[in-house]
């Protein structure tokens, strides 16, 4: 009669669980489905926002759509090689380089794009853009440059900097050709 007794008690507890769990999941879920609506609405917000100046949610830079017939290339530092000192990690001694050569594509129909240079001619301001490349590689040792993450995360950082540099998004993708290591 005692187990009989004591199996009716913790059956009697655990419907008594059951149901308060119910009561305590209906009462969190509705106010979380607000405020996670809330906040869906502001990323969708956020979403809308930085496409435009070229930065994905994820912080990745984000080429736009331009037809190919209207890209316009130039080579930085006349297509010469640039020797790129990067950072030092702690178990080097000596400076590490990068050897790479830089070509930016530019959207000609953009309204920027006339304004910035000579048709597509950015030598006026080389060696800005050839600053920022250096600024974007320099923060980072031999191995992180290697790595193709890095690669992408130096590549939008230099596209920032050139955003910044004309204050507009004419300028949508960065290659580096004959890239070597030292």
């Amino acid at each position: 009669m005692k187990k009989n007794l004591l199996s009716i008690i913790i059956l009697f507890l655990l419907i008594v669980n059951i149901s308060l769990t119910s009561i305590m999941m209906f009462s969190l879920v509705l106010p979380n489905q607000k405020a996670l609506a809330l906040m869906t609405d502001i990323a969708t917000v956020l979403r809308l926002e930085l496409p435009a100046a070229g930065i994905s949610a994820s912080g990745e830079f984000v080429a736009p759509d331009v037809p190919i017939q209207n890209v316009e290339t130039y080579d930085v530092a006349n297509g010469e090689s640039m020797r790129i000192p990067l950072a030092l990690s702690p178990e080097e001694e000596r400076t590490r380089f990068v050897m790479v050569r830089t070509a930016l594509s530019m959207d000609s129909k953009h309204k920027a794009f006339k304004k910035a240079g000579n048709s597509g001619d950015l030598s006026a301001v080389d060696t800005m853009i050839q600053d920022i490349i250096i600024r974007a590689f320099g923060v980072y040792t031999l191995e992180e440059v290697r790595d193709p993450v890095i690669s992408e995360r130096i590549k939008a950082e230099i596209i920032r900097g050139l955003h910044v540099l004309y204050d507009s998004d004419f300028i949508f993708g960065i290659q580096f050709l004959d890239v070597a290591y030292g």
